[in-house]
C-alpha cells in the first residue's frame, strides 16, 4: 500500500501494479508450469485492462442480449465476431514471438522457498524506497541459481516416459551438454463412429511429453530420433515440433513416404530441421557420451525389425534402445554387434515386450542389468507378455514397466546407477 500511493501518473501505477504481481506469482507459475512469459510484464498492461473494462461488459451484455432479444445479438455478433477472432489473432502472434519465455524447468523445494524470500525482499526494498541496485540482488540471485542449476547436474538421466502403449525415451547429458529425445509416443487410433470421436483428441505429444521436457527446463532438443514408422512411436512427433526447438532428426532409411510421417515431416520441413537418414555403424559424440548405430543395415524399410538400434556408452556405462526390435532383428544385431553389447547395464527391451521379440538367445547374451518396458496398462497387446518376463526371470534378470511405474528415470553418477518412477524410488 506504501508503494500505491505515492503519486505515480496512471501508467507508472499500471505498471508497477503489474509488476508487483509478477514476481508474486511467477515462483507458483515456474513449480506448476515451468515457463514464464517474459513479454507478459509489458503486455498485461494492455491486455488487463481491455479483458476487465471493454470485453467483459460486451460479454455480459451480449449474454443477456441472448436471453432476451436474440436476433438483434445475432445481428452484434457479425460485427463483433471478427473482431474477437482478430484479438486472438494478435495474442497468438505475440505469444509465438522467439526466446519470449523463460523455461528453466520445475525449481527444487530449496529454490521455491529461496524465490519467495527473493520476493519478499524485493516488496521490502520498495517500500522503503531503498536503491534498485539491492532489488536487482534480490531478484537476479535467486533467478540466477534457478537458471543455472541444472548445469550443476553431472548425472547422465534417461527416463522412459509414461505414453500408455508406446515409446518416448528423453537422454539428457550430464551438464546440460546436449539431449536426444528417442521416439514422441502417440496413439493408434481405430475407426470409431462419429459420435465418439472428441473435437479435441488427446495429444500425446503436446499433452505428456513436451510437459516432461519443460518441466526438465528443457527448450532444444539437439537429436529427435525416430525408429520407425509405427504411429505409437511417432504420432506425437509434430506437436514436439510445434513447441520445441530441434537441431536435427534421425530417422531410419525408407520411411519418408509413410503415411504415419507426413504431417511430422511437413512441420519439420517448415522450421528447417536437418533431416537424417542413419544405418549401422554411424556414430556420433556429445562431450563423454558416444552413441552408435547398430541397426538397420540397408534402406529397404520392411517394419520393426528395421528400427534404428541405438547404443550409449558414457563412462563404462552402456544402454541399447532396440525401437520394436524383434527376433529376427535381434539375430542381426547378435551378429554385427557382439563386442558391444554383452553384458550391458541398461536394455529398452524391443516391441513393448512382445512374444515375438527379448529372444532367449538375445537377452542371456545382453544379460542386462536392467531392462525397461514401454507398455500401456492393461493394454489390449498384454505387454509385457507372460512368455517374456517368465524368461528374465528365469535368467534372474530385473525388470521394470511404465504400465505399472509410469515414468522411470535412471540416474548414472560416479559408477552408481539410481533407479527413480512416479510411483516410488529405488536404489
Amino acid at each position: 500500500s506504501k508503494i500505491l500511493i505515492r503519486p505515480y501518473s496512471l501508467i507508472q501505477k499500471s505498471f508497477i501494479i503489474t509488476f508487483l504481481c509478477q514476481i508474486g506469482v511467477c515462483p507458483i507459475l515456474l513449480y506448476h508450469f515451468y515457463e514464464v512469459s517474459i513479454s507478459s510484464f509489458i503486455m498485461n498492461l494492455l491486455f488487463v485492462p481491455l479483458f476487465s473494462f471493454i470485453i467483459l461488459p460486451i460479454n455480459v451484455i451480449f449474454l443477456i442480449l441472448c436471453a432476451t432479444v436474440p436476433s438483434l445479438a445475432n445481428i452484434l455478433f457479425i460485427f463483433y465476431e471478427p473482431l474477437r477472432n482478430m484479438l486472438t489473432q494478435i495474442i497468438l502472434f505475440f505469444s509465438n514471438i522467439p526466446f519470449q519465455l523463460w523455461n528453466p524447468g520445475r525449481p527444487s523445494l530449496e529454490l521455491l522457498v529461496l524465490a519467495f524470500l527473493g520476493v519478499f525482499w524485493t516488496f521490502i526494498i520498495l517500500e522503503k524506497n531503498k536503491k534498485f541496485k539491492k532489488m536487482f540482488m534480490s531478484l537476479g540471485i535467486p533467478i540466477l541459481l534457478i537458471e543455472f542449476s541444472p548445469y550443476l547436474n553431472s548425472s547422465l538421466d534417461i527416463s522412459f516416459l509414461d505414453v500408455g502403449q508406446g515409446d518416448s525415451t528423453v537422454i539428457q547429458m550430464p551438464h546440460e551438454k546436449g539431449v536426444i529425445l528417442i521416439d514422441s509416443g502417440g496413439l493408434l487410433r481405430f475407426d470409431q463412429e462419429n459420435w465418439k470421436k472428441t473435437q479435441s483428441p488427446f495429444e500425446i505429444g503436446r499433452n505428456v511429453v513436451v510437459p516432461f521436457l519443460k518441466g526438465k527446463g528443457i527448450s532444444k532438443i539437439d537429436t529427435f530420433v525416430w525408429t520407425h514408422a509405427d504411429s505409437d512411436h511417432i504420432e506425437g512427433a509434430e506437436e514436439i515440433i510445434e513447441e520445441m526447438r530441434i537441431t536435427e532428426i534421425h530417422l531410419t532409411p525408407g520411411i519418408l513416404k509413410e503415411a504415419a510421417l507426413i504431417e511430422a515431416l511437413q512441420a519439420a520441413k517448415e522450421k528447417n530441421i536437418l533431416i537424417k537418414e542413419q544405418m549401422a555403424r554411424r556414430d556420433w559424440s556429445v562431450g563423454e557420451t558416444k552413441l552408435r548405430y547398430l541397426s538397420p543395415i540397408d534402406t529397404h524399410y520392411e517394419g520393426n525389425n528395421d528400427s534404428l538400434v541405438l547404443l550409449l556408452e558414457h563412462k563404462g556405462f552402456r544402454a541399447l534402445f532396440t525401437g520394436d526390435l524383434e527376433e529376427e532383428g535381434e539375430e542381426y544385431v547378435l551378429r554385427s554387434s557382439q563386442s558391444f553389447i554383452q553384458d550391458i547395464h541398461l536394455l529398452k527391451a524391443g516391441h513393448h515386450g512382445s512374444k515375438t521379440s527379448s529372444s532367449q538367445r538375445f537377452i542371456e547374451f545382453l544379460n542386462p542389468q536392467l531392462t525397461i518396458f514401454s507398455a500401456g496398462k492393461n493394454n489390449r497387446y498384454g505387454h509385457p507378455h507372460k512368455e517374456v518376463l517368465m524368461r528374465f526371470d528365469e535368467l534372474s534378470l530385473i525388470t521394470r514397466s511404465t504400465a505399472e511405474e509410469g515414468t522411470i528415470t535412471i540416474q548414472f553418477e560416479n559408477g552408481n546407477i539410481f533407479i527413480d518412477s512416479s510411483s516410488h524410488k529405488k536404489n
